[in-house]
């Protein structure tokens, strides 16, 4: 074999495939479903956690100065198990690397 035969044959191996789009668009799918899940997720997390603070406000409001500090210890405790609730579903999210 020559050396440009050689040559030839090593630049042969090194050409790249083709890119399969059927392939890519599966897994940009399966990507974009993963992360709209972990965002709905996140949303409903927040959504009810949100409410039942502004609830435990309300009953503060509403039952007066004894109960007002209780309530609204509730609502820190509230939101503190939100923040808690936050945190594992941003651990179980799939990572976005």
């Amino acid at each position: 074999m020559t050396p440009e035969q050689k040559l030839m044959a090593l630049m042969a191996m090194d050409t790249p495939k083709q890119p399969d789009p059927v392939f890519e668009y599966a897994v940009l799918k399966r990507v974009a479903k993963q992360r709209a899940v972990a965002a709905f997720a996140h949303m409903l997390a927040k959504i009810v956690v949100g409410g039942g603070v502004l609830m435990a406000c309300a009953w503060a409001l509403q039952a007066g100065d004894s109960a007002a500090v209780v309530s609204v210890l509730m609502s820190v405790g509230a939101l503190s198990l939100a923040g808690l609730i936050v945190w594992v579903l941003g651990r179980a999210a799939p990572s976005q690397h």
